[in-house]
């Protein structure tokens, strides 16, 4: 369980990392902190593929979790970076695709 918690959370790093640096360059160009960023990156992303499939045993879990945090990440920083706030519809998928992220960590 421990290994499943540590893929997700580096996965949910990576992944932030990756969204943060592709707002970043949307809103304000700056392609040289942009570009470390997204290299910094795929440290936790490589981590999180390389012992999420060790503790899930398939590939297609990792994928829902890299899908599912990006659906949880990504919301938070569109909000923190631009003030914005999801429709109700957007709302409820967030909230479908967190039940799903749930559900995965407790697959056997």
């Amino acid at each position: 369980m421990l290994l499943k918690i540590f893929s997700v959370v580096m996965l949910a790093v990576g992944e932030a990392l990756c969204i943060y640096s592709e707002m970043l360059v949307a809103k304000k160009p700056d392609w040289l902190w942009t570009f470390f960023l997204i290299t910094l990156a795929g440290v936790p992303l490589l981590l999180g593929y390389h012992y999420g499939y060790k503790a899930f045993g398939s590939m297609w879990a990792v994928m829902a979790v890299s899908i599912l945090t990006i659906l949880l990440v990504e919301p938070l920083l569109v909000w923190t970076m631009f003030r914005e706030l999801p429709s109700r519809i957007a709302l409820i998928a967030l909230m479908l695709g967190a039940v799903g992220l749930v559900l995965l960590l407790f697959e056997e």
